[in-house]
């Protein structure tokens, strides 16, 4: 249960309670009832442990951040379906049983400057899906492979963006979804024709340490929603 008194909890070293919740500024006028407090959510502990190992992860790397910029956290039921029949992006990737719905979600970018865009973290000179890939393929995995290995809880799912898909939230930015589903550590992406193409190659191309490299499966644009899927 999340209030004005609590929302700023620290629930860890580098995250607040209210950092989970829905953010007021993120939703449309049409939807007051469905965005404010009190707030019952649901929250992995295994997905804030998650996000502080990306974040460890990112200092080894040289790149010290206070937090990570939540795009989205928790989403109930009735937001997830308010947020599906938005038109365009808003509701193009929403999944009927989101695993955002369980608390086991998150989607992210590394903000170290504050203008609420995604860092050029490639060194390429733009702000664009490469970077979220370049944070998937340098920190995530790493996480996910020691997940995989301790089989301490945090195993899950690494989906990257060119833009996200929160109405009405400016600016835009490239952004990556990560969660602690426990299983199936799927890889998708958006291609160059705004399609969501799950990228069967991945652990081929990016081995956990000491393993042989996978067969390769070429990537597969993903199946029309059936309101089944949880990939995001």
């Amino acid at each position: 249960r999340i209030t004005p008194e609590n929302e700023g909890w620290k629930i860890s070293p580098h995250f607040r309670l209210g950092d989970f919740d829905l953010h007021f500024d993120y939703t449309t006028p049409e939807s007051p009832a469905i965005n404010q407090f009190p707030q019952y959510i649901a929250l992995y502990p295994e997905l804030v442990a998650k996000l502080e190992q990306i974040i460890d992860g990112l200092a080894e790397k040289g790149i010290e951040v206070e937090t990570l910029g939540l795009l989205a956290g928790f989403r109930s039921p009735a937001y997830n379906e308010w947020k599906k029949k938005q038109g365009g992006v808003g509701g193009k990737y929403t999944k009927g049983y989101s695993t955002h719905m369980y608390g086991a979600a998150a989607d992210f970018f590394v903000d170290r400057d504050g203008d609420g865009v995604m860092d050029d973290m490639n060194g390429d000179g733009v702000s664009d899906q490469k970077d979220a890939m370049w944070i998937r393929d340098r920190i995530v995995d790493a996480v996910d492979c020691q997940a995989k290995d301790e089989k301490n809880g945090l195993a899950g799912a690494c989906g990257t963006y060119g833009e996200h898909d929160v109405p009405d939230r400016l600016p835009q930015t490239p952004n990556l979804h990560v969660d602690v589903r426990g299983y199936h550590q799927a890889r998708w992406f958006i291609n160059s024709k705004d399609v969501m193409v799950t990228d069967g190659a991945h652990w081929e191309k990016h081995p956990c340490p000491g393993e042989e490299p996978k067969k390769p499966v070429a990537a597969q644009a993903a199946p029309a929603k059936t309101g089944q899927e949880s990939s995001e």
